[in-house]
Parts: C-alpha cells; sequence; structure tokens
C-alpha cells in the first residue's frame, strides 16, 4: 500500500493506493499521526479512487483519525472513493459518519 500527499487550496490530500490492510495501516496510521501535528490547514482529504481493498484496520484507522480530528478541531472527508471502497463504506455503514464527495473538487470546495 502506498499513499501521496499533497496540498491544494488549503487542503492536505492524501491519495491512498492499492491496498489499506492490517500490513500498511502502521504507516499510514504514523504519517497520520504526524500530519495532526504539523498540519496548519485544519482540513484533511482522502481519496481512494485507486483503492483496491481496505480491511478492518484500515476502516479502525479512518474512524479513530475522524474521532481525533473532530475532537482537535479539523475536517476531515473522504472522496473518489472506488467502487470496492464504496461497498465497504455502505456494507459497514461507516457512510454515514464521514462526508463522502464524488469529486476532489467538491470536498475542497465544501471546506469553504
Amino acid at each position: 500500500m502506498g499513499y501521496i500527499h499533497k496540498q491544494e487550496a488549503g487542503v492536505d490530500i492524501i491519495q491512498l493506493e492499492d491496498e489499506v490492510d492490517l500490513y500498511s495501516v502502521p504507516d499510514l496510521k504514523k504519517f497520520c499521526k504526524e500530519l495532526l501535528l504539523e498540519t496548519d490547514t485544519k482540513k484533511i482529504l482522502f481519496t481512494m479512487e485507486t483503492l483496491r481493498f481496505i480491511d478492518s484496520s484500515g476502516l479502525a484507522m479512518l474512524v479513530n483519525l475522524l474521532h481525533e480530528c473532530k475532537r482537535i478541531g479539523i475536517k476531515l472527508k473522504l472522496a473518489n472513493l472506488s467502487s470496492e471502497a464504496e461497498k465497504t463504506f455502505h456494507l459497514t455503514k461507516l457512510h454515514s459518519n464521514f462526508d463522502i464527495f464524488s469529486t476532489v473538487d467538491e470536498a475542497i470546495h465544501s471546506f469553504g
């Protein structure tokens, strides 16, 4: 699993690629903790258009990150979910916990 981090319009964008699973979550979790400490933007967006698989550890990491972001006043949103990721979020009913957008542009504009 890999991820690409960039900033656009004052938003930290993390593009998740390939798989988010038990093996890749520790590195991603470490990166996210560092980002929360260092970010000036207070806006984080995960994109998932190339995500093929996410397991329970990946979902748990995102849920925990969402709660931590809410606690410290950082907005976290999701965009461009792959069909596999979209199915997983609907099956687990997590789609109702996250702000999910069809495109990155929609998500960026929603931050306000």
